[in-house]
């Protein structure tokens, strides 16, 4: 009877029930049917229980003798437990020996075989990667010549990842999308992870709205079957998502329990990936203390520094030293990810790599190394689809932002992709000299529906950014001859003008009023002539500044501050 329905068992996740029933088998059936004997190891791989699923899956291919369909799909068996355990070498040498014996006629374990190879190629990186690619265009011609769709779904998952890590973002996600939409209709064991990886993808390149659907898609085909594997790979994805609605107790949620599943199952890499992303998750909540617990508790089980699963580590690693401002040893750690991202030719790893790079150069005023790294790295943005990725680090880090816009590094492709993605609005403004305001790259058209008023009120806003006025104070300054309800009324006009004016690029709320207090909205980000000047200034006296900055200083002010003396009223 589970020779019979013993494949169907593990489709449904009942691995529990399969192990029970067979353990309950009279040794002499038990150790001599070896179909009993792979149903069994794959079931304790699946919970969890890899040293024994080992052992299992080893007597039974030491018995299998000539049966080359059952001696081929208990070596593919036990190379998923070997890739579990983190012994690839191992799983290497048992998939090109299965592929070497096995015959065309056994196409779906040939093309899984070919499959699996190439998922530790994606993971080891280097020129491996180029293999990668060609084992699943060889499995996939084979799936699609056979209509093995379930299969499909896991080579284009596994292809898609290849070219993500290459840094293609764009072909990632064609790969992705066509795997998701037969995941509807076939799944498979641990299809959450397939769900997650087109979330993930569709996150950076900066669609919510896909990413959401892939989740919703994910969680519904996935909460049919009793698979701890698929919701642990789907929940991360859900994490991510409440990481970018600034949700953080909601993505410690997510992956905690992923985490807990992780444990449950013993496998160490996966261990280590969860425990990382809880990490930064931590970093991005300021909890510094607990990223370095989370840190020294991942150290504690991956030993290797140098391989390429060590960077994305010691990017968190460099991400909390850049919480605590050791710019130094930043440069220092950033340096060795970047030589290894190189090395194993991980070229998204090398972009987030040399995106923290530009922060820690922009904090050690090495203006002109930083100046080239932004030009390529930009470049490398528009180029490969990570347009959003470099917005979201803009939008983190405004001193580099700042740095791009003063420096004219590529605006007009950075104006281009804030027009398309909308992360934020930035308002670039002169006090000194002509008076000059842009949007977004664009100049502002000061007379379109404005008042000389709500002009003045505006220009104030943005000159004292970073406080806020009472309705007493704004009507005292703007509208001092008239009564509390006149002004008021004025008061509010000039805003509605002012709203109007700004609507036209894109800015709904310029203005925020908050308990009968009004500032310039914290969504705007503010680059003004004034900042420039007074953070020179600061330099300058600390003897701090190098020439050209302190030429810049000069520049700045040589027209004097706000000619037109009645742009700005009050102190």
């Amino acid at each position: 009877m589970i020779e019979l329905i013993g494949q169907r068992m593990l489709k449904q996740g009942r691995y529990k029930s399969i192990i029970s029933a067979i353990e309950k088998l009279p040794e002499k059936i038990f150790y001599k049917n070896l179909e009993i004997l792979k149903y069994y190891g794959e079931a304790l791989g699946y919970l969890g229980g890899l040293a024994k699923a080992k052992d299992v899956l080893m007597m039974a291919l030491r018995q299998v003798g000539k049966n080359k369909k059952l001696k081929t799909e208990i070596m593919y068996t036990l190379s998923g437990v070997l890739i579990n355990q983190g012994n690839l070498k191992e799983a290497i040498r048992l998939l090109k020996w299965l592929l070497r014996i096995c015959p065309d006629m056994l196409y779906l374990v040939k093309a899984s075989a070919m499959n699996s190879l190439g998922a530790i190629d994606n993971s080891l990186g280097g020129k491996r990667l180029i293999e990668a690619r060609k084992l699943f265009h060889q499995a996939f011609r084979i799936a699609e010549r056979h209509r093995l769709d379930e299969l499909k779904t896991s080579i284009l998952n596994n292809w898609a990842m290849n070219e993500f890590k290459m840094g293609n973002l764009k072909d990632a996600y064609s790969k992705i999308l066509p795997a998701i939409e037969l995941l509807r209709e076939h799944f498979s064991l641990g299809c959450g992870a397939g769900f997650y990886n087109g979330a993930r993808i569709s996150l950076l390149l900066g669609d919510i709205n896909s990413a959401n659907r892939i989740l919703k898609t994910g969680m519904e085909v996935c909460k049919a079957y009793n698979d701890p594997w698929s919701m642990a790979g789907l929940r991360p994805g859900f994490g991510f998502l409440a990481i970018e609605e600034s949700d953080l107790k909601t993505a410690m949620e997510y992956i905690n329990k992923t985490f807990g599943i992780y444990e449950q199952l013993r496998v160490p890499w996966l261990i280590i990936t969860a425990l990382n992303e809880l990490c930064r998750i931590e970093i991005m909540d300021d909890n510094i203390v607990e990223a370095e617990r989370i840190i020294n508790k991942i150290n504690e089980f991956k030993k290797a520094k140098d391989d390429a699963d060590s960077i994305s580590i010691l990017l968190t690693e460099a991400q909390i030293k850049i919480a605590k401002n050791e710019y130094d040893g930043v440069l220092e750690l950033l340096n060795k990810v970047k030589e290894l991202s190189q090395k194993y030719k991980l070229r998204f790893d090398l972009f987030l790599t040399e995106l923290k790079l530009c922060t820690a150069l922009n904090k050690k005023g090495r203006t002109n190394e930083l100046k080239k790294i932004l030009f390529k790295l930009m470049d490398k943005a528009e180029k490969n689809g990570f347009d959003f990725i470099l917005l979201k680090e803009m939008k983190q880090d405004k001193k580099l932002l700042n740095f791009i816009i003063n420096n004219h590094i590529r605006l007009n492709y950075l104006f281009s992709i804030l027009k398309k993605f909308k992360p934020v609005n930035i308002i670039q403004v002169s006090f000194f000299g002509n008076f000059s305001l842009k949007i977004n790259g664009s100049l502002f058209n000061e007379e379109k529906g404005q008042t000389t008023k709500a002009k003045k009120l505006f220009f104030y806003l943005l000159f004292y950014k970073n406080r806020s006025f009472t309705q007493g104070e704004l009507i005292e300054t703007f509208w001092p001859k008239s009564g509390l309800k006149q002004g008021y009324a004025s008061l509010r006009k000039a805003i509605h003008h002012i709203r109007k004016a700004l609507y036209g690029y894109g800015i709904d709320e310029p203005i925020s009023i908050r308990a009968g207090s009004y500032q310039i909205s914290s969504d705007l980000y503010i680059i003004s002539d004034v900042d420039e000047f007074e953070s020179l200034l600061v330099e300058y006296k600390k003897r701090w500044v190098d020439k050209l900055r302190y030429e810049r200083l000069f520049e700045i002010y040589k027209n004097g501050f706000l000619p037109e003396t009645g742009l700005i009223t009050g102190n």
